[in-house]
């Protein structure tokens, strides 16, 4: 199928279409080559958005760079020159944009330009992948909204923060046991090492809260070039998923035999108590 050419202009009437208001605090997750052939790149959805919202508005993105110390191939986390390209073109390029604001978090930092940058990134210590204080709940502290676009919903981290606020936590887990349990941190006097305390985990299950939340008009869907762009209050996207979560607290953990996380915490909430078998799905 051929791909379609989508105009700064007509990216702009479409997005304009979605519940983004000046003013608002956005975090976004996105695809670029979903939505087709954008005139301008990643820098055009990025200029579209922030017109959109404005000078009292923000627009955060995750920038993701997984500086496990035993990730192979990894290198020493700086917040000025790590790519954050596992979140997209579209994420990245708005890291390395003027006026980026990024948080210094060595597996889960964020970037973000606009009013609120500094009050969203400045404050994301070590110890907290996405639990408070981190650029997540600095969102819901000002009443912000979650664009998923050209992406579909699955990589919602704002899920990773009802997994961390719930009754049984279980991100002390390793993702990746290969990976490690220290950061690898970039230093004047050479790379330095700090253990892990959170490990944000797989989010296979995670599009069931924004369908739950769809249903209960709870958000909204608007097309956007050949894909679709999502957008929900960030405090609904956790309570419903910390509803979902005290209901069946192995909710959001995954069957697949080749992910590593899944399996280990299902037996964990089993041996705590907290679910009484592991099934099949």
């Amino acid at each position: 199928m051929e791909r379609l050419r989508l105009t700064k202009d007509r990216l702009k009437q479409e997005l304009s279409q979605c519940d983004l208001k000046p003013g608002d605090s956005v975090l976004m997750h996105s695809g670029l080559k979903a939505l087709g052939w954008v005139e301008g790149g990643a820098d055009s959805v990025i200029d579209v958005l922030l017109e959109l919202l404005g000078p009292q508005g923000t627009l955060m993105v995750p920038a993701f760079s997984y500086c496990y110390a035993g990730r192979p191939g990894t290198v020493p986390f700086d917040p000025k020159t790590t790519p954050g390209s596992r979140n997209g073109a579209i994420a990245d390029r708005l890291r390395q944009r003027t006026g980026a604001v990024r948080s210094a978090h060595p597996s889960h930092s964020f970037a973000a330009i606009g009013k609120n940058a500094h009050f969203l990134c400045d404050h994301h210590p070590i110890e907290h992948a996405v639990s408070d204080p981190s650029p997540l709940t600095q969102l819901l502290a000002l009443h912000g909204k979650v664009l998923f676009l050209g992406c579909g919903t699955q990589s919602n981290v704002m899920l990773h923060l009802a997994e961390a606020l719930a009754d049984f936590r279980y991100d002390h887990l390793p993702f990746r046991p290969i990976w490690g349990e220290e950061y690898l941190i970039a230093s004047p006097d050479g790379p330095i090492r700090r253990p892990v305390r959170e490990h944000p985990g797989c989010d296979n299950h995670f599009p069931m809260v924004a369908e739950l939340l769809l249903q209960e008009k709870k958000g909204s869907c608007h097309p956007v070039g050949m894909s679709e762009a999502f957008v929900f209050s960030a405090e609904d996207i956790l309570d419903k998923g910390l509803f979902l979560l005290k209901q069946k607290p192995d909710i959001f953990l995954c069957h697949d035999p080749s992910c590593e996380a899944c399996g280990p915490r299902r037996e964990y909430l089993k041996s705590c108590g907290a679910i009484s078998e592991v099934s099949a799905e």
